[in-house]
């Protein structure tokens, strides 16, 4: 079922694109970005695109990977910006790393563990996390298990929004793992507080996702291309509320 869905979805978008190209229907571009990008490079890169292709329907997802991922393999999303789990095979998907950038624990501003120094203190505490089925193993691991941490599971919630994490988080007391960025941008800044673990977080990758073998449309290549350039832009600049962000980050590309 879903490859037959993948081929008419790949038959309509080539009739779409030629049909685009002869002036008769409206190219559209779906694409799916990580929030804190989300946030703050996307809406200058959609400024300049709209510019160039002011015709081309922009169809936009806040990307949690459950599903990016459906939505790539189906052949419904153009590309996506996101983590890669490693559930994602790579001999479905094909990806071009973009940057690297830092991840911490957090907590609300004043949560009574803001001072803890180690995940074994936050054990009884209630979690909130996005995750897909497929990659909960690994960041069960990455956060508890190899430090000899073991937390119920019945104490993790899954959200599916930045919104329900910072809420779960800010209205009743919840610990998460998000990125480092997120505390430069003003929705979050005094909100959320990392915690200094003696375990450390590992730094996590944001690609260009897209299932492989598949041929982006050219608005899907120009959205990249302004995306990439707005981001080097903020990433060079010296402005203070870019520093917040970026110097929590290290560019791919």
């Amino acid at each position: 079922m879903t490859h037959a869905r993948l081929v008419l979805n790949q038959l309509e978008q080539a009739n779409n694109e030629m049909a685009g190209l002869r002036g008769l229907a409206q190219e559209q571009v779906k694409v799916a970005i990580t929030p804190w990008l989300m946030l703050t490079v996307l809406p200058t890169a959609v400024v300049a695109f709209r510019k160039k292709m002011p015709r081309v329907k922009l169809e936009l997802f806040e990307s949690l990977m459950a599903n990016a991922q459906s939505q790539l393999r189906e052949g419904t999303m153009d590309f996506a910006i996101t983590p890669l789990p490693a559930s994602m095979a790579p001999q479905e998907f094909h990806c071009e790393p973009l940057l690297d950038y830092e991840t911490a624990v957090m907590v609300r501003h004043g949560h009574p563990l803001a001072q803890s120094s180690s995940v074994h203190q936050l054990l009884e505490q209630d979690w909130v996390l996005n995750y897909t089925p497929e990659n909960y193993d690994d960041l069960i691991h990455q956060l508890f298990s190899r430090h000899g941490a073991q937390l119920d599971p019945n104490r993790i919630i899954h959200a599916h929004s930045l919104g329900m994490l910072q809420a779960m988080m800010e209205s009743a007391d919840m610990c998460t793992w998000c990125p480092a960025p997120l505390l430069g941008l003003p929705q979050f800044a005094g909100r959320l507080q990392p915690l200094a673990l003696q375990e450390g977080c590992d730094l996590a990758r944001l690609n260009i996702v897209t299932r492989r073998n598949s041929i982006l449309s050219t608005a899907a290549h120009a959205l990249i291309d302004n995306l990439i350039r707005t981001l080097r832009q903020h990433a060079r600049s010296a402005r203070l509320e870019d520093r917040l962000i970026y110097d929590r980050v290290k560019l791919l590309i």
